[in-house]
Formats: structure tokens, sequence, C-alpha cells
């Protein structure tokens, strides 16, 4: 697997980092929609990546598979994964301050150490996660379910 570790994709059209990691199937996606700077990519695949320290800043991930992805010290700051499934990733250290999680499935993901304030979490479902209290108290108190 290609590692991208501590590369800056702050905006990075999602289509063309497919082409760096090999294996990922391109086709995955169903709508491309071209706002005022980032291009849109649903239903991405990028199971099983090492997408670890990558900055991911405002990306689009919306529906995305990022099931048993590593995203380890990533910033998926102001990121779009309303729908995403984050079964079994890990998750540690990243930081999803602000970003729309609404629908999002973290089914047995690790989020030790992950910031979520401010994180938009309504129907996002955290199934056997690994959460601090504190997470958990601000995942309940905006509507996201275990």
């Amino acid at each position: 697997m290609n590692c991208l570790r501590s590369s800056i994709l702050t905006g990075v059209a999602l289509l063309a980092l497919a082409g760096i990691l090999s294996g990922y199937d391109r086709k995955q996606y169903n709508e491309v929609r071209h706002g005022n700077e980032n291009k849109t990519y649903n239903y991405f695949d990028l199971s099983g990546a090492d997408l670890s320290g990558l900055n991911l800043e405002m990306a689009c991930l919306r529906e995305a598979n990022l099931i048993r992805a590593s995203l380890e010290k990533a910033n998926l700051s102001y990121a779009n994964l309303k729908g995403a499934f984050l079964n079994g990733a890990n998750c540690k250290d990243a930081n999803f301050a602000y970003a729309d999680l609404r629908g999002a499935t973290f089914l047995e993901a690790d989020l030790s150490g992950a910031v979520i304030a401010g994180a938009q979490v309504r129907g996002a479902r955290f199934l056997a996660a690994k959460i601090s209290d504190a997470q958990k108290k601000y995942i309940e108190d905006n509507g996201g379910e275990f």
C-alpha cells in the first residue's frame, strides 16, 4: 500500500488522489460537483487506506467508504464526512473539529484522543467505538447514537 504520511492535501480533488493510491477503484464515486474550492466525490472507496497524518481539512468525503482506514493524527477539520462509513477505522488523535459527521458510522472505530469539538454528529452512530467519557457526552448532547 502506498503511504502519503504527512502530505498536505487541503482542498485536493480526491479523484486525483485515487491515482496515487493504487489498488483503489476510482469508479466507486457516483457524483462529481464543482463547488467554490473543492470537488465532491461521493461514495469514494478508501477502505483500508493509510491516510495517517494527512491534512484533509475541508475535504469532501461524503458517503465515502473508509472502513478499516487509518486516519491516525489526520486533520479532517471542517471536512464533509456526512454518511461516511468508518467501521473499524483507526482515528486515534484525528482532528474532526467542525466536521460534518451527520449519519456517519463509526462501528468499532478507535477515536482515542480524537478532537470532535464543534463537529455535527446528529444521527452519527458510534456503536462499540472506543471513545472517552467527554467525547461520549458531546456525542449524546448533540444527537449522536450508541
